[in-house]
């Protein structure tokens, strides 16, 4: 049968520096899990580092148009799509994104759920107690249902509108991807202090990279930018400097604020939905037993 190794944690905890190690040992490629990275255009602020990754591949990023709205349906069918195009490497998932990875373990019931882009873009416009009335009047058990985070979640709340409102369904297998494979899945988790210090560190390195023009080159077509783009850690604040809402200075903090919340959920998320077996980067020899374990699982 073969083999998958997969590579979760927070922002910032070094998941692209280890799946990179990994790679180069066992002639890996890597898979992004990214919801941002999919698109052209969005590489300083969403951290595509793509002058780290040297001879080794890193597929499904720049796969999209900013001003196209991608699904997690999408996403899982030009993973399948890259899988099947692998025969000869280690695939190598690596990423922040759960509901991404998640829903390539365990496809759930509204993936296949077609988007549309015009209401999307409609919705795009609402604050979020705007899309939870939209919601309760539609369907008022699902928001009733849904948990604090999700309700307060913009993208969230116009899936669930998207849905009650009865989007067509794509005719595509409503299986686990990974039926075929062995999976290793590997977390990395570290002090949250030591995490929101290394992200406070890479937004100001990103922003000496040249975060604010990438963000200006967008925000010349910011009305019909996909909304994830808008919410997205990073360009939602640098867009509302330049919308004139914020100072320069309090979109840098705010930045960094929302990077050390969004590192948090992913924790919460990660622990809660999968069986990961985690690993502190504080102990000096992490990195040593991570290549141990994965060179047991190779050689099962």
């Amino acid at each position: 049968m073969r083999k998958i190794v997969i590579i979760v944690g927070p922002t910032a905890v070094g998941k692209t520096a280890l799946a990179l190690k990994v790679a180069k040992q066992h002639s890996g490629i890597l898979l992004s899990a990214d919801s941002i990275q999919v698109y052209k255009g969005l590489d300083i602020i969403s951290g595509k580092d793509k002058d780290t990754l040297g001879s080794i591949q890193l597929k499904l990023v720049d796969i999209v148009s900013p001003l196209i709205p991608f699904s997690v349906s999408e996403y899982a069918s030009y993973f399948r799509s890259e899988l099947q195009n692998i025969s000869d490497k280690l695939p190598i998932v690596v990423g922040g994104t759960g509901f991404y990875i998640s829903a390539l373990l365990n496809p759930i019931e509204t993936q296949n759920v077609l988007p549309n882009e015009k209401l999307r873009i409609e919705l795009g416009e609402l604050s979020v107690k705007e899309l939870q009335v939209n919601l309760e009047q539609l369907d008022a058990q699902k928001l009733s249902a849904m948990n604090n985070s999700d309700k307060n979640n913009p993208r969230r709340l116009m899936r669930a509108i998207e849905i009650a409102q009865g989007a067509p369904f794509l005719k595509v297998e409503n299986k686990s991807i990974f039926e075929d494979f062995e999976i290793c899945i590997i977390g990395l988790f570290a002090d949250k202090k030591l995490i929101d210090a290394r992200i406070d560190e890479r937004v100001d390195e990103r922003m000496s990279r040249g975060a604010l023009k990438e963000a200006k080159d967008l925000f010349e077509n910011y009305e019909t930018l996909a909304p994830q783009i808008k919410l997205a850690s990073g360009y939602k604040q640098l867009f509302e400097y330049l919308q004139g809402k914020s100072n320069l200075e309090t979109a840098i903090k705010t930045w960094k604020i929302a990077e050390h919340q969004n590192a948090k959920k992913q924790m919460t998320w990660f622990r809660k939905q999968m069986n990961i077996e985690w690993f502190d980067i504080q102990q000096v020899d992490f990195e040593a037993k991570i290549m141990n374990k994965v060179e047991a699982f190779l050689e099962q």
